[in-house]
């Protein structure tokens, strides 16, 4: 084997070098340093591998392309990582709150003079919020709320029922009605939004029913009302009081269970 020994070595002509032919291999003893920190060395792509990246190497983020590519095994957040919970924004995986859950909505877009719910009420909540809006044609009818068990409205005087007029000492109080009305004496016009709580109504007692009202015209009220049975109720009716009229345009209702105590 010959050896050459020089202490540069310099193109011919041009400004390119070649070590050895193809095939050949060019080895760097153990112990020598290659210096090339004031050159420009251009690697074939793909030949650094991840095992030639010391674990210490301090890469900046910003050279990775991690889009699409992060692997929640990958993430430092603590927490349990699954279907049931989401990242905080302090890097904490957090359960998904069921305090709160929306359990159905009815959109009724014509003619009607009911929505109505089934299997709405279990023994998962003891209370629930009730949010609505109807449109009604003027003047002609009152919103009422009545009891389902079973597929079946309650119809029977087994209600009794409040209403106060807002800024107004206006009220009426009756007892034995068909229905829980929303308000009185047919002031309803255009739009009515309302919401009530509903309180236990699938347990073996009495059910009772509090929340407000208000509509286009400014008829605004606060009601109250409850049952005089101690029946299981699994749903609602929120209905025109002048039923076979029509008066209801058109509804949207929706239904919240909310966690028990």
């Amino acid at each position: 084997m010959s050896k050459i020994e020089v202490d540069t070595i310099a193109p011919q002509s041009g400004t390119t070098v070649t070590l050895g032919e193809a095939g050949d291999t060019v080895t760097v003893p153990t112990g020598v340093t290659l210096d090339t920190s004031n050159s420009t060395v251009t690697l074939p792509d793909g030949t650094v591998t991840n095992a030639k990246v010391n674990a210490s190497a301090a890469i900046d983020y910003s050279k990775l392309n991690l889009t699409g590519n992060i692997a929640l095994a990958d993430l430092s957040a603590t927490g349990t990582k699954d279907a049931t919970t989401f990242l905080r924004g302090d890097n904490t995986f957090q359960t998904i709150s069921s305090d709160f859950v929306r359990i159905s909505t009815s959109t009724v877009s014509s003619a009607h003079d009911f929505v109505n719910f089934d299997d709405v009420f279990s023994s998962t909540y003891d209370n629930y919020l009730v949010v609505g809006k109807s449109n009604i044609t003027y003047g002609n009818t009152n919103i009422a709320i009545r009891m389902r068990a079973g597929g079946t409205t309650t119809t029977s005087n087994i209600y009794s029922r409040n209403i106060g007029a807002m800024f107004s000492s206006t009220y009426s109080d009756i007892t034995s009605q068909s229905n829980m009305a929303m308000s009185y004496n047919d002031l309803i016009t255009n739009d009515a939004n309302y919401w009530f709580y509903v309180f236990s109504p699938y347990l073996s007692d009495q059910t009772y029913v509090s929340g407000m009202m208000t509509s286009a015209n400014l008829h605004s009220t606060h009601f109250a009302g409850m049952t005089n049975d101690t029946t299981s109720y699994d749903g609602i009716s929120v209905y025109n009081v002048n039923t076979g009229a029509g008066d209801m345009n058109t509804s949207k209702v929706t239904i919240y269970g909310l966690k028990n105590a």
